[in-house]
């Protein structure tokens, strides 16, 4: 029996403590063309667990996150006030866009993030 498996993609980060960590994403439809981004909602959200109701890190538009629309493409970067917040070693996040058409998010991105300690500081 076939399976259709409707999940976001998976990438767990390792991350070096207080180094510079920034992405890039394109978001694509099958036929390889961007999508259009114009009018959403993006937000990238870090949490210790994807269960629990803190969140530790909250990136958007503006605000951690670069987002052209016409390309499809998002940006992200932990600044020095995301390491502070960020003191233990392994969290849980997503990246969601809210289209305004829309009533659901669609999660395009999840995964885990190990911090591994910094030891020159």
């Amino acid at each position: 029996m076939a399976k259709l498996d409707l999940r976001p993609d998976t990438l767990d980060l390792e991350l070096y403590r207080g180094d510079l960590s920034a992405w890039q994403i394109v978001l694509e439809q099958e036929n390889a063309l961007p999508i259009d981004l114009t009018s959403a909602t993006v937000r990238l959200q870090i949490r210790e667990t994807a269960t629990s109701s803190v969140i530790i890190v909250a990136l958007t538009a503006g605000a951690g996150l670069v987002v052209t629309p016409l390309l499809g493409k998002i940006e992200f970067a932990l600044s020095v006030a995301n390491w502070v917040a960020l003191s233990s070693s392994f969290y849980s996040y997503d990246l969601e866009v809210q289209y305004a058409a829309q009533g659901l998010p669609q999660t395009y991105l999840r995964g885990s993030i190990s911090i591994s300690g910094d030891v020159t500081r």
